[in-house]
């Protein structure tokens, strides 16, 4: 995982510190302060960082530029982590559990990637599955995969992580974190077949006694540096930047690491085996904006500045690239330049967003959806992503009205339980999905007011939304009409949405639109082709490297075309299972 965010840190004496200079107490401390935002039940499992600011880099995965100084120090290591997001967390603690001398490699000052914010990991046949009374089988979950990327995946690496994915789990208790079985009647996305959604475990965060304080964050791995991975003899530099892989003359072995510091000094980590885990196009912006109608760039974590690095390392020495696509995550109410606005989030905005009652519409005016997509983040990303990236929600008075008095028309699709402090009313505006609201006291007040404040668009009439909006008033109008002539007759002749969702017929203005903007936070899907066994692809072969692997979004083959699938942990299942494969892979071969 790669950040914007810096701090200072200080060695304090008689404090050990890895040869890039950090405090091992600084760094947990820090690790600790940027996680502990992390939330067990956030809306899909996700808590916002509202402090973080995004930053982008307009780059390609191409060649370093830099050479390694005949000055560079020069270090051994059994195995060598490039990156110390969720995979290469994993790879590092499973290499130096097998008895390998590791040390992992980070640019930034921050770990556990991913970690940080997502909550599920995915598994099936689990002992907490059994205690739990659910029945998920490892076979339901590769057909499930397999048929939504319609051959465009490594079927033998899908495989492979699902066959492992229940000993991950198991392996992950045993060094010491918290994991429970899907919460009964937790249930966030609400349009997936039931066992594709209770095969995701949620991490409660480390389990051991933490040797420094609040070293152990919730939901995430940045405890067992301290708990696990140092007791095994491993090691960590942070901003440490790897830029460069070196092979031998034969090019079929990767023989070191070249890195450089924050303070410009180089060291070159030779290594009997490399893991590639440095994530993908998660900070480049230019990635992203090719693929949107719109400047900003949606990332709700905004933590991330990944611009490839491990697939251009990859390259330079000769591995096969994976296409990569944009990762394409749920869908927000944004800023009408289509920006974060965390204000939004956790609050009523977020259920309208969710409610597939009230009609969407292009920047032209057209409805284009069965709005009920909103209860599978991953048909939800990209049927918005399908319209440059945003799309119009229209609500008129009486409907806003309604929502006062009564709450939700219909069960809450979509979303599932938060924090209750950001919320207006006298209750939780979200119980869970599958029940109502209840009354959503001062929802006209909180739309009037980000209204006054430039966020959303209210307006008198057609003539003035469309002059708000800039959509053309004879296709909005006829959009209108077709959509109240299928609420009136329950029946949807251009998108066939469920009659349970044909609640609402648009009335008179006042109007309110809501501007809805897909979520880019799990940056790309893609890499370097792998083989099952996590070992990067030479190109010229189409053989493997004999010591080079990748894990996480560096290993492409897991996900294939057609973004995220619908099943619910695979993003971070994929991340923990492909880590410790690797990890105990590398090991194997640089102990051998």
């Amino acid at each position: 995982m790669e950040s914007n965010k810096t701090r200072p840190y200080e060695a304090a004496e008689g404090i050990a510190t890895s040869p890039s200079g950090m405090s091992r107490r600084s760094f947990l401390a820090g690790a600790a302060a940027f996680g502990a935002g992390a939330a067990a039940f956030g809306l899909a499992g996700c808590q916002p960082n509202k402090d973080a600011e995004a930053q982008g880099t307009a780059t390609e995965a191409t060649p370093d530029e830099r050479t390694l100084s005949k000055e560079a120090e020069q270090l051994d290591y059994d195995v060598v982590v490039i990156g110390a997001g969720t995979s290469g967390t994993c790879a590092a603690l499973a290499a130096a559990q097998a008895g390998a001398k590791t040390v992992i490699v980070e640019k930034t000052d921050l770990t556990g990637g991913q970690s940080n914010y997502s909550t599920f990991i995915v598994g099936a046949g689990t002992a907490l599955q059994q205690d739990a009374g659910y029945d998920v089988t490892t076979d339901e979950l590769y057909a499930a995969h397999r048929e939504y990327y319609k051959g465009t995946c490594y079927l033998p690496l899908v495989r492979t992580i699902f066959d492992n994915a229940s000993d991950t789990i198991d392996w992950l208790m045993g060094i010491g974190l918290g994991i429970i079985a899907c919460p009964e009647g937790l249930s966030v996305q609400s349009n997936l077949p039931r066992n594709q959604e209770v095969c995701g475990h949620m991490m409660t965060g480390p389990t051991r006694e933490p040797q420094v304080e609040n070293a152990a964050t919730p939901g995430n791995f940045n405890g067992l540096y301290a708990t696990y991975f140092e007791d095994c003899g491993g090691e960590i530099m942070l901003e440490t930047e790897a830029f460069k892989l070196l092979t031998d003359e034969s090019g079929q072995k990767v023989t070191g690491v070249a890195c450089e510091r924050k303070d410009g000094s180089q060291v070159l980590l030779n290594a009997k085996a490399v893991i590639l885990a440095a994530g993908s196009y998660s900070g480049d912006d230019a990635f992203f904006r090719d693929q949107l109608g719109h400047d900003p760039i949606y990332n709700q974590e905004a933590i991330s500045a990944n611009s490839g690095d491990g697939i251009a390392m990859a390259k330079e020495v000769g591995g096969q690239p994976w296409a990569s696509s944009p990762f394409w995550h749920q869908v927000y109410i944004s800023n009408l330049d289509g920006s974060e606005n965390y204000s939004m989030i956790f609050r009523e905005a977020t259920i309208i967003a969710r409610m597939p009652v009230f009609p969407w519409v292009d920047p032209e005016g057209n409805r284009f959806a069965d709005e009920s997509v909103s209860g599978d983040f991953s048909r939800f990303a990209n049927t918005a992503w399908s319209q440059g990236g945003s799309y119009w929600i229209l609500l008129d008075q009486d409907m806003v009205a309604d929502l006062e008095v009564n709450g939700t028309p219909v069960p809450i699709i979509g979303c599932s339980p938060g924090d209750d402090s950001a919320r207006t009313g006298t209750e939780s505006i979200v119980n869970a999905v599958g029940q109502y609201s209840g009354p959503m006291t001062g929802i006209t007040k909180l739309l009037d007011d980000f209204a006054a404040e430039g966020q959303i668009v209210k307006a008198s009439d057609l003539d003035d939304l469309c002059a708000q909006t800039n959509m053309d008033k004879s296709v909005l109008s006829d959009t209108i009409a077709t959509y109240n002539q299928a609420v009136e007759s329950k029946h949807d002749t251009l998108f066939l949405k469920d009659p349970l969702y044909l609640h609402y017929q648009v009335g008179s203005g006042p109007y309110y639109a809501l501007r809805a903007t897909v979520n880019c936070e799990g940056g790309s899907l893609g890499g370097v082709r792998v083989n099952k066994g996590l070992k990067v692809f030479k190109r010229e072969t189409g053989k493997p490297f004999d010591n080079l692997f990748a894990a996480g979004l560096n290993a492409g083959g897991f996900f294939g075309v057609g973004g995220y699938v619908d099943i619910c942990g695979c993003t971070m299942g994929f991340a923990v299972n492909s880590g410790r494969l690797a990890g105990e892979g590398a090991a194997a071969v640089a102990t051998a």
